[in-house]
């Protein structure tokens, strides 16, 4: 059954596609959080 098939193929991409966006976000949050970082570690300085 070739229809069966194809809707598998499908599936397969959207799922591919699903994965490549959930690494995209998870990139941009660890990216939205460096700077955090970098400010929370200025603070920890002590002023001299």
């Amino acid at each position: 059954m070739p229809h069966r098939y194809q809707e598998d193929e499908q599936q397969k991409r959207n799922d591919k596609g699903q994965r490549n966006e959930n690494q995209k976000r998870s990139r941009n949050l660890i990216g939205d959080m460096l700077p955090i970082n970098d400010l929370y570690r200025d603070s920890e300085r002590p002023e001299s």
